[in-house]
């Protein structure tokens, strides 16, 4: 059995299946096995984050319909726009874009227009 402990990001390792730090070697599997093991870690740009941005940014629009009799969804129209800068692996690029399109369909599956009866406006 482990104590729970906090190893800073600078100081652990995880080398050939044991967590690492300071003088002491633990296998995984021991430090995992009162629950889960969390590993959090920053990513620094140094100068570039100052200089350069360094996101990507998308649009993504949907249109479905619902024929409520069978429960068939129609997808009408997709649309996604993205400023990604330098693709450097395209097979990721073009899943991430994939799954961001999928879920914009389960967001419009699940979206709802709930009119104010009493101002005539669309709720949020």
């Amino acid at each position: 059995m482990m104590d729970r402990l906090s190893v800073g990001h600078r100081d652990a390792a995880f080398i050939g299946g044991h967590v690492r730090w300071g003088g002491r070697s633990v296998p995984l599997a021991a430090a995992t096995q009162d629950g889960e093991l969390v590993a959090e870690d920053t990513m620094e740009y140094s100068y570039l984050s100052k200089h350069y941005a360094q996101q990507t940014f998308g649009a993504y629009s949907v249109e479905v319909t619902v024929d409520v009799a069978p429960g068939e969804i129609h997808i009408k129209r997709m649309l996604a726009v993205c400023a990604a800068c330098r693709v450097l692996n395209p097979k990721t690029a073009r899943s991430q874009v994939i799954v961001t399109m999928t879920m914009d369909v389960g967001a419009a599956l699940m979206e709802e227009l709930a009119l104010d009866k009493r101002h005539g406006f669309f709720r949020q």
